[in-house]
């Protein structure tokens, strides 16, 4: 159904477009929530998608910026002409140095694709998903609230083991990477809600809806479940 949203408000910010931050650590079903929020009327867009798109567009000054340190460690940037993305990321794990000059390359153009997104989509609300979008705070403060996806270590794990077949030590070290994300938004933004997604897709649902109805309490948006289920 399609839905009007003109009664969209946030007065916390001055806007009238409600925009959400949806983030969380790795396969805790920030895209689930993604898909349950589109059949609710907002436009969603994927950074963790955006930043593959830019390392893509920006291939030269990667490969400038980091092609002398991967011949020192052996390693191929390129693969059939594109980066690859597995063996830069490798060169970048536990160098917060290298991380630091890739950010300054890609965070830039995401957040520039992000306020072309807000702005094509400026009558309906927004979700924002982006693991480490506390990485860039002046789009996070775009943001009226944190929609925060979580799910215990071990359902993690499970979850990456069956949809990615990575080793387990490799599984073991991308989620100890993310050890500690929580908090990193809960520093920057008071109004943060963190879902446990254990259950099923309905379960993941019903939880979304308490958390639009609360958003509606606040004042940030009109929520009407009707509109959808009625």
């Amino acid at each position: 159904m399609s839905v009007a949203h003109s009664g969209i408000r946030n007065p916390a910010r001055n806007e009238t477009q409600f925009i959400l931050a949806l983030t969380g650590p790795i396969a805790a079903g920030k895209n689930a929530a993604s898909a349950i929020l589109e059949k609710r009327g907002f436009a969603c867009i994927d950074d963790d998608k955006l930043v593959h798109q830019i390392i893509d567009e920006k291939r030269d000054v990667i490969l400038e910026a980091f092609q002398s340190m991967a011949e020192d460690r052996g390693i191929q940037l390129l693969k059939d002409g594109v980066i690859d993305r597995t063996a830069l990321g490798g060169l970048l794990f536990n160098n917060p140095r290298a991380l630091a000059v890739q950010e300054s390359i890609v965070h830039p153009a995401v957040t520039q694709k992000n306020e072309a997104f807000l702005m094509e989509h400026q009558n309906q609300p927004c979700a924002i998903n982006a693991t480490v979008l506390h990485k860039t705070p002046l789009m996070l403060a775009r943001c009226a609230s944190v929609l925060y996806i979580d799910a215990p270590k071990i359902t993690r794990f499970l979850r990456i083991k069956r949809r990615n077949r990575f080793p387990s030590a490799h599984i073991l070290q991308r989620i100890r990477s993310q050890s500690g994300l929580f908090s990193q938004y809960k520093s920057i933004c008071a109004d943060i809600h963190r879902v446990w997604n254990i259950g099923d897709f309905s379960a993941l649902e019903r939880k979304i809806d308490r958390f639009l109805k609360l958003c509606e309490k606040r004042g940030y948006l009109i929520w009407n479940k009707n509109e959808f289920y009625g």
